[in-house]
């Protein structure tokens, strides 16, 4: 239990004239804590999850490609476009939401996948990829976003 204690006058002698002691229950306090310590967890499990995907773009981006549907040309730009922004950028953002360890750090990571998610509806409504591979990815991007988004901003 907190006590509370509330010194309410000094009389002229310096005694206490009045004291008001309350008690409150750790209940709430400790709730709090936990939903917390869960919450710090889900953040780095989509953190990690963040960094997972990138080091496929960044580590083996013809193994990536291939599974986006896409072909390298006569150039490596293709490949060295997937390191970067398939891979690098969500290497880094992982890595960095968990070196910096605030909410923001992690509902940025959220933002990024808001992104990711609305260019892949985009494209379901324009280009008209493999329907199920693309309500795959997009959800697995919504529903990150939503978490870390959620819990974080």
């Amino acid at each position: 239990m907190i006590v509370f204690i509330n010194l309410q006058k000094l009389s002229i002698n310096d005694s206490i004239q009045s004291t008001e002691i309350t008690k409150a229950p750790l209940a709430s306090s400790h709730c709090s804590a936990t939903y917390q310590n869960m919450t710090d967890i889900i953040n780095i499990i989509a953190a990690l999850l963040t960094i997972g995907f990138g080091l496929f773009g960044f580590l083996a981006p013809r193994y990536t490609a291939s599974n986006l549907d896409l072909e390298t040309t006569k150039s490596t730009m293709g490949l060295s476009e997937m390191r970067a922004s398939v891979g690098g950028l969500f290497v880094i953002l992982g890595l960095a939401a968990i070196a910096i360890n605030q909410p923001l750090a992690y509902a940025m990571i959220g933002f990024a996948f808001v992104g990711a998610a609305m260019g892949r509806v985009l494209s379901i409504v324009l280009d008209h990829p493999p329907l199920l591979k693309a309500l795959v990815f997009s959800g697995i991007e919504a529903a990150l976003a939503a978490w870390l988004i959620g819990a974080n901003f």
